[in-house]
């Protein structure tokens, strides 16, 4: 279930830019410059879809290692119904987290350009890059790979 999820979001994530990729070079209208609506909605699904799937992998590996344990309580810990209400609650985790986006980008009327007009708001970017998004999921994944194979 966490891949087919997993699998989703993806899906979304490469129509979503490409799409605004094919437009942006086909027909040199970067909608990122032209309309606030999408100069928001874009940075929102570019920061939430692989959050989302990182967050499936994360709990695919927990999964495993309830399925693979020895134990029967552990074992039950792994059901479609848990998993459903997991998901759903990561998704709208995820979207929430994703808020300030619809703050605090607009289009520079210098450049032209979509981005982000908080200093503040930058840095927590830059931080959540690196703890949320690339070492925390990576250390779960490690470590429960290692306790189901162990099972």
């Amino acid at each position: 279930f966490y891949f087919l999820i997993g699998s989703i979001d993806n899906i979304l994530y490469i129509l979503i830019n490409l799409i605004s990729r094919i437009v942006a070079t086909g027909d040199g209208i970067d909608l990122t410059r032209t309309s606030i609506i999408w100069c928001k909605i874009r940075p929102f699904f570019a920061s939430t879809l692989p959050l989302i799937n990182l967050t499936c992998s994360c709990l695919a590996a927990i999964d495993q290692f309830f399925i693979t344990s020895k134990h029967v309580k552990i074992r039950r810990c792994s059901n479609i119904k848990w998993a459903h209400k997991i998901v759903l609650c990561f998704i709208t985790i995820w979207s929430l987290h994703a808020i300030p986006i619809f703050i605090f980008y607009e289009i520079s009327p210098i450049t032209q350009t979509c981005g982000n007009t908080n200093a503040a708001y930058g840095i927590y970017t830059t931080i959540h890059l690196l703890g949320l998004a690339t070492s925390i999921p990576a250390i779960l994944m490690v470590f429960f790979g290692y306790l189901a194979y162990r099972n």
